[in-house]
């Protein structure tokens, strides 16, 4: 399948820690609250974190380095999650998604988000602020919008809006 095990961030590190309880802060912080649990007998993290703002929304590209699995709910962004390389799965709003290159997954704000990871898996992550996307969302209807518009959430990037997703980012 399509792996990209290049980080299009790298200019932009973050962080690097091997310790889950900074691991854990850091990205409650950058992203949202969560409980981070490793594998079975996983007592460290070998996390890189590179992140970079695009006017209102962030990308952020992070990697593990063990099998790791994040329990959250989303607050007030939208977020796209990339798989650049690796697999997992991701159960978000009633279902369960391989998470895997080529195949994005969207969560809106409110939803409550599990997903799974292994020690290969790198992830690109777009974050888009929810007033954001309503302004955006006024902008392009030309009317307000009253309530948090919510998205399939499964986008496969090899189809033809996919892939110009991709292309986009």
């Amino acid at each position: 399948g399509m792996a990209f095990n290049t980080n299009p961030l790298s200019r932009f590190s973050a962080f690097r820690t091997t310790d889950p309880r900074e691991a854990h802060a850091r990205v409650s912080g950058l992203i949202c609250p969560h409980a981070l649990h490793l594998g079975r007998g996983t007592r460290k993290v070998d996390l890189s974190w590179h992140c970079a703002g695009l006017g209102d929304a962030e990308f952020h590209w992070f990697r593990y380095g063990v099998p790791t699995r994040v329990d959250a709910v989303i607050r007030s962004s939208y977020l796209v999650e990339i798989p650049l390389c690796g697999s997992g799965v991701t159960r978000y709003g009633g279902s369960a998604m391989e998470s895997r290159p080529g195949l994005a997954i969207v969560l809106s704000p409110g939803g409550r988000l599990q997903t799974e990871f292994s020690a290969d898996c790198a992830k690109l992550l777009l974050l888009v602020p929810e007033f954001a996307m309503l302004r955006q969302l006024r902008t392009m209807l030309g009317a307000g919008c009253d309530r948090v518009v919510e998205f399939d959430p499964a986008i496969d990037l090899c189809g033809s809006g996919g892939a110009s997703l991709q292309r986009t980012i």
